[in-house]
């Protein structure tokens, strides 16, 4: 996969490229031929029986002809299910809550992995059901010293009631820090394995529940979500 590996070196640092994707099924509002939604590209070659015949094959369909390499509407938690906030202002939250995965160890962040975070509000939305809007979000790869830097300006931007970490590795580093400069944080062991625990929540979000704004980072949430657990991170799973 040349251009999955030429822009993930880019969100990396690296070379800067212009993308340019031509879906077979228009999508989006900002197409570059400016087609409209459902237009799609040389319909008198492409014909409804071809496109019919290309659609069985869901994840095919979606990586080489819609240049998306996930099954629209994703696995366990599917895109179509998250609510976007359209007000003119955020919900008036009840609690906020911060959530982190961190990277293993030391030589994790020389590798690959990533340290992830996401910031919820807790809220009751007009039927009065408890929901949840994504404030904010991050991940990058970084050593302790500047997770730790990161999760305390952090901490006093977003003012979250509790800070959810899970206990491992660095986790088990940043608890203590944390703690130790009078931040609540909770600490968080898993019982369950990551699929399992994204059943758990699959509920809530198939309830129209969990809200986000229509922000490119929410949108990186989202998309990492959908593709789960066959996508290639899942920090933001985690968390």
């Amino acid at each position: 996969d040349l251009a999955g590996r030429l822009l993930k070196e880019m969100k990396e640092g690296g070379p800067e490229w212009k993308v340019v994707e031509l879906q077979m099924e228009c999508t989006q509002a900002d197409d570059l031929l400016e087609r409209k939604i459902g237009e799609r590209l040389w319909p008198d070659w492409f014909t409804d029986e071809m496109v019919k015949t290309a659609k069985r094959d869901a994840r095919n369909w979606a990586s080489m002809y819609q240049q998306r390499p996930t099954i629209d509407g994703g696995n366990i938690l599917k895109k179509s299910d998250w609510k976007l906030w359209t007000g003119r202002h955020p919900p008036e939250c009840e609690y906020i809550v911060q959530s982190y995965d961190t990277a293993f160890s030391e030589r994790d962040h020389k590798d690959a992995s990533y340290s992830a975070r996401t910031t919820w509000g807790v809220f009751f939305d007009r039927e009065n059901r408890l929901s949840m809007m994504l404030i904010e979000a991050w991940h990058d790869r970084v050593d302790y010293p500047t997770l730790r830097k990161l999760a305390k300006e952090s901490y006093l931007k977003y003012e979250p009631d509790c800070v959810l970490i899970e206990n491992k590795a660095s986790g088990q580093s940043l608890i203590q820090d944390m703690r130790a400069s009078g931040i609540p944080v909770i600490k968080y062991q898993p019982d369950r394995d990551k699929v399992a625990r994204a059943y758990a929540v699959q509920a809530m979000l198939e309830g129209g529940q969990i809200y986000y704004p229509d922000r490119p980072w929410a949108h990186d949430v989202i998309d990492e979500c959908a593709v789960f657990p066959n996508g290639e991170n899942d920090d933001y799973v985690d968390t």
